[in-house]
């Protein structure tokens, strides 16, 4: 059985749980959490709730505390509900374009905006495999060692992804266009 406490500023009888533990006196505090400090919930609390909204469909963003669907979040694979803690008008507020991108390329790549935007102009704004221009290219890398090789236009860099990498499997791909070439 769990123990209780009577709280000093609500007078409400409470499970243990809801009272602070203190470690320099070793004792509980003798307010609740949800009186002391403008504590409101406790963590388990916070975490049914979160919860409850989770299955419903929809999340309460971060920063500008508004309950939303969840829709009105990113997804991200390393957050428990799968969603941004901020909502997209926050982000949106928060970052500029140019901010986001440049946060993906770091995370992704290990550059920065600056550096693609480099690669960009040593290749005169063209496919380093077709040789077309493009006004936004996208960075290839190789899914083995992570390291950046260059900026291709998206149908290239798909090609590539399809074909693994695989210089063999391009070699007969090359192969067989021209054999069937008339």
């Amino acid at each position: 059985m769990s123990e209780v406490k009577t709280c000093t500023k609500c007078n409400l009888e409470k499970d243990i749980k809801y009272f602070e533990f203190r470690s320099d006196t070793q004792r509980h505090r003798n307010h609740c959490k949800m009186c002391n400090k403008g504590y409101t919930h406790t963590r388990e609390d916070q975490q049914r709730i979160i919860q409850e909204l989770y299955v419903t469909g929809f999340k309460k963003c971060s920063k500008c505390e508004t309950i939303k669907p969840l829709e009105s979040f990113n997804i991200d694979k390393q957050t428990t509900t799968g969603r941004t803690s901020y909502c997209k008008e926050c982000i949106k507020d928060k970052y500029t374009k140019e901010e986001i991108r440049s946060n993906g390329y770091k995370s992704r790549y290990k550059i920065d905006l600056n550096d693609y935007d480099i690669m960009y102009a040593t290749q005169h704004g063209k496919c380093d495999i077709c040789k077309e221009p493009f006004d936004k290219l996208v960075v290839d890398h190789c899914h083995t060692t992570g390291n950046v090789r260059s900026l291709l236009c998206g149908s290239c860099n798909f090609a590539l992804g399809f074909f693994k990498d695989s210089v063999t499997s391009l070699e007969n791909a090359i192969v067989y266009l021209q054999k069937h070439t008339s």
